[in-house]
This record gives C-alpha cells, structure tokens and sequence, in this order.
C-alpha cells in the first residue's frame, strides 16, 4: 500500500463523503482506458499491414472511433471528478466548522487556531487538486493494464516477463515511497508550526513593531520553523525523484530485455517484436503519468489522514446534546425561563492538569439588579463569568436559575440568557443573528454611543470595524443591546473610554437597563462609580468576597 502504513485515508474519505454513484465513473474510466489500449492495437494492426492495404478505411475509422470515446470519456470523467472532489471539500469544511460551533469552549482554548486553519486551508486545498491527477493516473492506470493484455496475446512469454517486472518494480517503487511517506507527515505536522508563527507576525504586529528585539525573535522563529519544513518537503520529493527516475528506466530495461534477451530463449516473429516493443513504449507516457501522481496522491492522502483526525478529535469531546442537534441547524434554543436569580452553590472550576482552579463560590445573582466585579489581575474574573455564562462547566457544585438546576441538557438554553462583552471580544463585520434589527433602533444607538461619525449598519453590514479600543467596545455595547437579553455582562467595557461616556456608562446606561428589567454584571475597577450598583463582590486567588449586597456594605 503506496499511500498509508495503515489506511487509505483518501479513499476512505471518498468512499464516506460520495453522494456520486462512484462505479459508473470508474466504468467510463475503464473504458477511456480501453479506448486508448485498442488504439495502440489498431495502430500496429495498420503499421503491419505491408502491402495489404485493403483494411485501411476500416483500421483509419476504428482508429477515429477510439480517439472519439478516449476524448469524451475523458473529459466526462475529469468533470465528474472535479465536481465530486470539490462538493467533498465543500461538505467537509462545513461539518467541521459545524462541529467547531458546537464545541465547548475549553477544548477550543487548548486546541488552539493554527491546526484547524491548517486543516481546512492547505489540507483541503490538498484534496482538492487531487481530482484531475487521481483521474488521470487512474485512467493511466487502466490504459496500461489493458495495454499488458494486448501483449499477453502477441506473447505469452513477454507477458511473463511484464508481470514479473511489474511485481518487481512495483514492490521497490513501494520501498522508495515508504521513507518519503513519512516525510510527508512530518512535513505537514511541522506546518501547524508555520501557521503558529505566521499568526504571531499578523496578530502581534503591534508588539513586535515597537520591540525589536522580540520582532527578531518571532522572525528567527518563523525562518527557522519554515526552513524545517522545506527541508522535510525537499526530502520527500527529493525521494519521489528517485522514484520516478526508477520506474522510468524500469521500461527501458524492459525493453532492452525484450528486444535482445528473449529471442536468444525463445522464438517470437519480429512483426510481434515490433508489436511489443511499440506496447512498452506506449505505455511510458501513461506510467509515467501515474508515477507522477502518486507523490500528489500521497500528499492528499496524507491531507486526509489529518482531517480526518481533527474531525475524530472535535467529535470526541461534544456532549451528547450537542450530537443530537449536529445535522439539524434549524433546531431551535429557547431561553430558561428567568424570573428570581441566578444562584451559584459551591460552584468550584480547575482548568487542566493542575492548572488555576477557582471557587468553591456560593452567591446570589437577583434578576433586575446591578452587580459589580472586581479583583486584580489573575484574581479569576474571567473564569467566574465564563462559569456563569455556561462556557464552562464547573467541576463541582450547581448551578440555578430560579428553581432549575443547570446540567448538560439545557445549558444551552441557559446561555442564551446571556448577552457577554469580553475583555477580548470580537467584533463582527455583520449583524449576525441580528438581519431584522430596526434599522432606526441602531442609528439611534450608534448616534447615543457618539460612533455614528466614524461606522454605520447598512444591509446589517458594520461599514467600518478598524476604530480604537473604546470606539469598538461602544460598537460592542450597540450590538449586544440589540440582541435584547435577560442578563448582560460587561467586562471592562468602560475601561478606555473618555470620562463623558464613562459617566453616560455608569449613571445613566446602566440604569435605563435596570429600569427594563436587565440584570447586568459589570467588571469594573471604577471606584468611583460603585455606589451606582446593587451588588459588590471581589474575587481572590479564584475565592469571592462579599464586599456589598443589596445596597449594603
């Protein structure tokens, strides 16, 4: 097996991913191949007529009819191909970023972004350019074995001698694809490497611009990573070189055999000599196109194999729930009804191996009222919300709303109570899950938020999102106010804001809120303000302090 030590992942994603009927495409393969094959014979039939030339209409007609069938079939082929290979890609890239979407949040923090982009970029890329040259070496293929048949009717014995040659040659191509096999995959692992990097020059472009000294670095990091992987790919096709070089003095030898070797043993006409040797000469071209394919097979196949691995990876860690809901994304989430509190008991989180742990916390969110977060750096407030919201799932302890425990059945329907502003939030460049939203709520919103100058809404599209740090959190606040929920969290939002909009923020936002009923969670180091909320806690190496609840200090 050229392809895999263990499995043909390219096939197998074939076969599990084909909508096509896949065996009347490789029937009109076989009979390209055919085609061409009995052209070869009809071409000899014509070259060994002598003077005989009462066939020839019939040969020139029989000759035209192959090259008819060789090009339609071929062509119906290559189209079928590239519309089955490309509808693969589409398929697969959507079922993995639809099992992103339903993924929980930590395993997305630790898997991290370079694998995946890897994975549906340069590795679906990879499948994708795989149509052409599968069609191609495969029709090859059966051109070459048929053009093995038409020899074992001129001459048993140069048939022996073919399949021998053949096992031979086949066996050592194997041989010499093992080592650049593996290069492959280590070729294509060190990429996810390259994407890390590479996100470190686009996404740190700020810091390493005003450090040179750390700009070097990441710059030495990506030289570094990027000539490794040259090196692995140098290698692997340096060995597929090798290959190649093989089988093509393969046929030469094999030629020189059948020409001068066999007649010494065996008696064989020269009409059939020339014959043959018109077949093994025939047959370069199209070996030659299957040789060549195989490094690119292999590269798809390998492309494949890690797909296929990210999907078995994101698979693996989705709840139940979220299986159930996979294929059906018209399923509809409805919130928890909300009507007392939000109530934390004994609520306690630890990220993997031993990383920060939070809690055991116990406090009380009252629907209606105003509750401020506070705590320095690595306190745990990040974490808190992230346990409150339903992106985490605590490692002990419970969670309520009202009088209904939140467990992995319905914590869907517990996040969607939330509208949350993070420290690190994204910004969109449409209104997504918002399309309907007045238009006139939203000007009036981006006018009250004092951004109406510098971005707008049209066709629910954000017409400009490169704003400053404040200005893209106000368009943040326009945005989450828009979505219209029953608790909102605000992480800092009020941080890097002028001292008009942070006092708009605290004494007036945040009360019309209250006044509609929201309840809001707001991190804040704001000390000023902090007579503005119902509830104060602080958060400690992960431990909570009641600091002022109900109006209490």
């Amino acid at each position: 097996m050229i392809f895999s030590d263990k499995k043909i992942h390219l096939i197998e994603l074939f076969r599990r991913e084909s909508d096509l009927k896949l065996l009347p495409l490789i029937g009109i393969s076989v009979l390209s191949g055919a085609s061409n094959a009995a052209l070869l014979a009809t071409i000899n039939r014509a070259t060994t007529n002598g003077d005989n030339r009462s066939d020839d209409l019939r040969l020139m007609f029989m000759s035209a009819l192959c090259i008819a069938i060789f090009i339609i079939t071929k062509k119906y082929v290559l189209r079928r191909g590239v519309f089955f290979v490309e509808e693969l890609v589409r398929k697969v890239r959507i079922r993995i970023v639809n099992k992103i979407r339903h993924s929980e949040l930590l395993m997305m923090e630790q898997m991290g972004s370079s694998d995946i982009y890897a994975r549906i970029t340069k590795d679906a890329v990879s499948v994708s350019h795989s149509a052409e040259i599968l069609s191609n070496g495969f029709q090859s293929l059966i051109m070459v074995i048929f053009s093995v048949i038409y020899v074992a009717f001129l001459s048993i014995p140069s048939f022996l001698i073919m399949i021998l040659y053949f096992v031979l040659g086949v066996y050592a191509y194997m041989r010499l694809s093992k080592v650049a096999n593996k290069l492959l995959q280590k070729a294509t692992k060190r990429e996810e490497a390259f994407f890390e990097t590479l996100d470190s020059v686009l996404h740190g472009f700020k810091e390493i611009k005003v450090n040179k000294k750390k700009n070097d670095s990441v710059y030495k990091r990506f030289v570094k990573v990027t000539n490794e992987t040259k090196e692995l790919y140098m290698g692997a096709n340096y060995k597929f070189i090798t290959s190649y070089l093989f089988a093509q003095s393969f046929f030469y030898i094999l030629l020189t055999v059948i020409i001068f070797v066999l007649p010494m043993y065996y008696e064989v006409a020269n009409a059939n000599v020339v014959k043959i040797s018109s077949a093994i000469l025939f047959i370069v071209g199209p070996m030659e196109t299957f040789v060549s394919a195989v490094p690119f097979v292999m590269s798809a196949n390998v492309a494949a194999g890690n797909i296929a691995t990210l999907e078995e990876k994101l698979e693996s860690n989705l709840k139940a729930e979220e299986l159930e809901h996979l294929n059906d994304p018209d399923y509809e989430v409805e919130p928890l009804p909300f009507e007392k509190a939000v109530t934390l008991s004994n609520v306690a989180f630890q990220y993997p191996n031993d990383g920060f742990s939070a809690g055991p916390i116990s406090l009380t969110i009252p629907k209606g009222e105003i509750t401020f977060l506070s705590g320095g750096n690595g306190a745990g407030k990040s974490t808190f919300l992230k346990l409150i919201a339903g992106l985490y799932y605590p490692k002990s302890g419970t969670i309520k709303v009202d009088d209904t425990r939140i467990k992995a059945s319905n914590y869907a329907n517990h996040r969607e109570l939330f509208s949350v502003i993070f420290t690190d939030f994204y910004l969109f460049e449409r209104l997504y899950g918002l399309e309907e939203a007045d238009q006139e709520k939203v000007n009036d919103l981006l006018k009250t938020m004092g951004i109406n100058d510098k971005t707008q809404v049209i066709d629910s599209k954000v017409t400009e999102r490169n704003l400053s740090t404040g200005q893209k959190k106000r368009l943040a606040l326009v945005i989450s106010l828009l979505e219209d929920k029953a608790i909102y969290v605000f992480d800092e939002v009020a941080a890097d804001q002028d001292p008009v909009f942070k006092k708009y923020f605290y004494t007036e936002l945040l009360g019309e809120m209250k006044k509609q009923g929201k309840t809001v969670m707001v991190v804040t180091h704001d000390d000023f303000y902090f007579d503005v909320c119902d509830n104060h806690y602080k958060l400690r190496d992960g431990e909570l302090v009641i600091t002022k609840s109900n109006g209490k200090a």
